[in-house]
């Protein structure tokens, strides 16, 4: 047996109960979308059908059945993919196995591809399946879905954007999307060497977007705005909350309306969503590449090596836990300011309250930065 074919079947073995956790996911989709599908037309079929097409809001459009079935499961994904990733990179845990993995005759190199490797293929592999299993669905029922969706005073707008390639197009958006969030983990397994952790801080990079969007847009902005400031600001970055939110399933939800089904609320962004999850896989799987071929085996017992990942790393924790905490805590403060009216005094003194609030903001990043960086510097 060749040396890349042994390593390739040890890879396959750690993940085989992820690849079959995929395949049953996969398989339930479609199950749950057949399931659903039956379950529309018969209960359609009686004297008061048209009560029933209001009530779905939607009729029998297949889209919005989809996200329907999607929308809870692809919340679990970030957590499945990261445990498969920590599974796939727990050899450098301990010092044991560093020392058998590096008497193994494989490169840092060859290691890192076939892994990732094989956690790429298994989630394409997976929403293959899963696509596959959909469009036929979709296509066993194209008839009825037309027939019933008659009844609907807007047939040619409801149709038009609830065709099968725009149930293709949301299966490519899944398929991107895992990628991006598998990527992710790969990424933070091949910087930080305690898979755990690793797992933790990838889970982290991914919800930190839409958690500092929320506190910063929907909690600070949208209180000093009262006072006349940041109002463009607040009005520019109010409808992007689908783009940090990305990695946890917000590219779906951008895409489900009440009346045309998944994908026809936005017609022209699918195409910039389903770009910036690709150009994320891509951008996360070539950093991730250059942290291991820069990596030495004589420091991989830190928890982070690499000098610039772990700064990169030590300002990204302090400037996501010093905005959450002093974010809450303005928005708590902020609120008498607005009682009294908008005058000029009031206004000064919101900007005295910004400017207080932004000192201890960097004070804090500042000193997080500072222990975040001698924490990441701990040898295991």
């Amino acid at each position: 047996m060749s040396a890349k074919k042994e390593l390739f079947l040890y890879e396959l073995r750690t993940t085989r109960w992820f690849l079959l956790i995929g395949m049953i996911w996969a398989l339930l989709v479609t199950l749950a979308q057949y399931i659903c599908m039956i379950g529309f037309f018969p209960a359609m079929s009686g004297p008061d059908e048209m009560w029933m097409v209001e009530q779905m809001e939607s009729g029998a459009l297949f889209g919005v059945s989809l996200y329907r079935t999607l929308g809870p499961s692809m919340l679990l994904a970030p957590a499945v993919l990261g445990l498969m990733a920590c599974f796939q990179f727990r050899d450098f845990q301990s010092k044991r196995k560093r020392e058998y993995m590096m008497a193994l005759p494989f490169t840092q190199k060859e290691k890192f591809m076939m892994r990732a490797g094989v956690g790429y293929g298994i989630v394409s592999l997976v929403s293959l399946v899963m696509g596959t299993g959909v469009m036929i669905v979709r296509l066993s029922f194209e008839h009825d879905i037309v027939k019933r969706n008659m009844l609907r005073p807007d047939y040619v707008a409801a149709l038009s954007g609830d065709t099968p390639w725009h149930t293709l197009r949301t299966v490519f958006l899944v398929w991107a999307m895992l990628l991006a969030v598998y990527s992710v983990y790969v990424l933070a397994e091949s910087v930080v060497h305690v898979s755990v952790l690793a797992t933790i801080m990838g889970l982290g990079v991914m919800v930190a977007p839409a958690v500092l969007y929320f506190v910063v847009v929907y909690n600070n902005l949208s209180t000093v705005r009262l006072a006349g400031i940041g109002v463009k600001l607040y009005e520019h970055l109010s409808g992007k909350f689908v783009y940090c939110g990305i990695l946890g399933g917000s590219a779906l939800g951008s895409f489900r309306t009440d009346n045309y089904g998944v994908n026809a609320r936005y017609p022209g962004n699918w195409i910039a969503i389903f770009v910036l999850l690709i150009a994320i896989f891509l951008i996360c799987t070539a950093l991730a590449y250059l942290a291991v071929r820069r990596m030495d085996p004589a420091r991989m017992g830190m928890v982070v090596s690499q000098k610039l990942a772990r700064n990169v790393l030590s300002l990204g924790i302090s400037v996501c836990a010093a905005t959450c905490v002093w974010g809450f805590l303005f928005e708590m403060t902020s609120y008498h300011y607005f009682d009294s009216g908008l005058s000029n005094a009031a206004r000064a003194e919101v900007w005295g309250h910004i400017a207080l609030y932004l000192a201890l903001w960097a004070a804090s990043v500042f000193g997080l930065y500072l222990l975040c960086r001698k924490l990441l510097k701990i040898t295991h």
